[in-house]
């Protein structure tokens, strides 16, 4: 019988995996979300508001997004040893896209399937899903 989908464990491993991505890998995430962006992304984006409202996962976001900054704080991303400018994109940009990514497989299980694709697809190919749902 297969297990229930886990969305906190998802979202664990994802950070563990976000973490040890560098600048360049980080870029790719970012180019392919610029590629994105438009009205279907910003309907997604809605999708997973109302997704986190009726998965009742607000304690796992706080806790998630907490890990979060906290890697942005630790890594190099971003900072005069690895410059935003050496892939033309901005801190903000990294956290948005990667946030939105974690905060989709949270709430998985609650987002229609295309929109959860849309959200976690910069990084589907850096750290692919099937990776995310084993324990």
């Amino acid at each position: 019988m297969p297990r229930a989908y886990d969305g906190a464990l998802a979202a664990r491993k994802f950070l563990g995996r976000l973490a040890l991505l560098d600048l360049q890998q980080l870029a790719v995430a970012i180019h392919q979300w610029h590629r994105l962006v438009g009205s279907a992304w910003f309907d997604a984006e809605a999708d997973l508001a109302r997704a986190m409202r009726d998965s009742h996962r607000n304690a796992e976001r706080n806790s998630w997004l907490e890990e979060m900054a906290g890697i942005f704080r630790q890594k190099a991303w971003f900072t005069s040893l690895e410059p935003g400018t050496l892939i033309g994109a901005s801190d903000a940009s990294a956290q948005y896209v990667a946030t939105t990514a974690m905060l989709a497989l949270l709430a998985r299980d609650y987002l229609a399937p295309p929109y959860f694709q849309m959200l976690y697809n910069p990084f589907a190919e850096l750290i692919p899903i099937d990776e995310l749902q084993r324990e």
